[in-house]
């Protein structure tokens, strides 16, 4: 279970961070082009 918690513990600023890059630019439901964009970007690289 330290495993866990530790592994998730080291990316936790990562991701808040991208959550608040998120929501700085909110779009509506179901039109979500540049959410869905930055997220295929960060997770393809």
């Amino acid at each position: 279970m330290s495993d866990i918690l530790n592994a998730a513990k080291s990316i936790e600023n990562y991701i808040i961070n991208f959550r608040r890059e998120l929501h700085k630019d909110a779009e509506i439901s179901g039109q979500e082009v540049k959410t869905q964009e930055k997220i295929m970007k960060n997770w393809t690289s």
